[in-house]
């Protein structure tokens, strides 16, 4: 059944590149591609949900909390053995990975990234591991605009626009922040942003937090209200904040760099 709605979604597109202008099919490209990394994105949410609750349920009830401690472990384990044996070693994480794919590989992100880290995250994340769905949703959507533009044979610029796309729809999608994804997106990944692709990115983004919006039918995790006016008088509070939080992410940076290679070895 997934082979046929895959194929005859291939030949629809395909009749579509046929009929339309290519900035109409680039266009078609942005929503196809944010729908394909909110379909990512809801299946990552349902299995970290899924097994959390699974985790939960059985440490609750049979392990006296105990299990708890253990079940990360298990995750862990269970996501190594699956980037050994399954992937072979080749996995690659992070967004310094994906900027290496667009500076250097022609925007050109491995197939095998559309599905790995939604597999890995769910595993690691939903056995209780220290992480967050950000970077994963990050990898997976921008694994899905990079194939997706590879597959029709798009120029470079646009595949690495999708790529873009892909990115700001999952995050989008994940943590129903449209806003959120197309700032990353042209942050982190894109260093010079035009109008030609900034369209496209909040067509995606839109687009992945419209169809995650229907199908998970989430509300706001968080609302607050202010419950003082802006006082000017903090400004050089606030620079202090803004200055002592980079020295904390480079802190943090190296840290982790050096205990990846501490334990590469």
């Amino acid at each position: 059944m997934l082979k046929i709605v895959s194929r005859l979604s291939k030949q629809i597109i395909f009749f579509a590149k046929n009929k339309l202008s290519p900035r109409q099919f680039f266009i078609l490209s942005c929503i196809v591609v944010g729908v394909l990394s909110a379909l990512a994105a809801i299946v990552l949410k349902f299995c970290v949900h899924s097994i959390g609750e699974w985790v939960t349920y059985y440490s609750t009830n049979y392990g006296h909390f105990f299990l708890f401690t253990l079940f990360p472990i298990v995750g862990i384990a269970l996501t190594v053995i699956y980037i050994h044996f399954g992937l072979k070693d080749k996995f690659k994480k992070g967004s310094a990975a994906i900027g290496y794919a667009i500076a250097r590989e022609s925007s050109k992100l491995p197939g095998n990234q559309v599905y790995s880290h939604v597999i890995t995250s769910a595993l690691t994340v939903g056995f209780g591991g220290s992480l967050g769905l950000e970077s994963p949703m990050v990898s997976t959507g921008a694994a899905v605009g990079s194939n997706y533009g590879n597959f029709f044979h798009l120029s470079y610029k646009d595949r690495t626009v999708l790529l873009a796309c892909g990115a700001a729809a999952g995050i989008a999608a994940a943590f129903n922040s449209p806003v959120a994804g197309v700032l990353f997106a042209i942050e982190v990944l894109l260093t010079d942003v035009t109008a030609a692709a900034f369209i496209p990115i909040i067509i995606a983004a839109a687009s992945g937090a419209l169809l995650s919006k229907i199908i998970l039918a989430e509300g706001i995790i968080l609302s607050f209200s202010l419950q003082q006016p802006f006082n000017y008088h903090n400004v050089p509070f606030y620079i202090a904040l803004g200055l002592l939080a980079g020295f904390v992410s480079l802190y943090y940076a190296k840290v982790s760099e050096n205990i990846e290679e501490r334990f590469a070895k």
